[in-house]
């Protein structure tokens, strides 16, 4: 699976001061579990569970710098505060479809969730 188009999207994507839109990194892995956690506890049990281990964030998605798979991990990052946000997109070859999952409860309040999808990422 190649994330060509969304390198080049992430790279002309503008986002409100103090934020930026970033592929996840190998070394986000350890904070990012440990805020989806806090953020959702009731994420533990379900389809979302992966999310909260390493093994899915290094063996089955594309961190930057890694190998393409399916799964294309991004995170919002804050000056202030690190990581505020992750989202997650995974294509679908057979159904030719692209689904996500946004988590981004510490900024919520700031309008970020609504900026992103009023038409800031394509």
């Amino acid at each position: 699976m190649e994330w060509k188009l969304a390198e080049s999207t992430l790279a002309e994507t503008q986002m409100p001061d103090g934020y930026r839109l970033t592929r996840m990194r190998s070394d986000d892995v350890r904070a990012v579990i440990e805020k989806l956690a806090a953020w959702y506890p009731d994420i533990r049990v379900g389809m979302e569970s992966p999310h909260l281990s390493a093994d899915f964030y290094f063996e089955e998605t594309s961190l930057e710098g890694q190998a393409e798979t399916p799964v294309l991990p991004l995170v919002v990052r804050h000056t202030a505060d690190g990581v505020v946000a992750v989202i997650t997109y995974e294509k679908n070859a057979l159904a030719r479809s692209i689904t996500s999952r946004l988590v981004l409860p510490r900024h919520l309040v700031d309008g970020i969730a609504v900026w992103l999808f009023d038409g800031h990422l394509g």
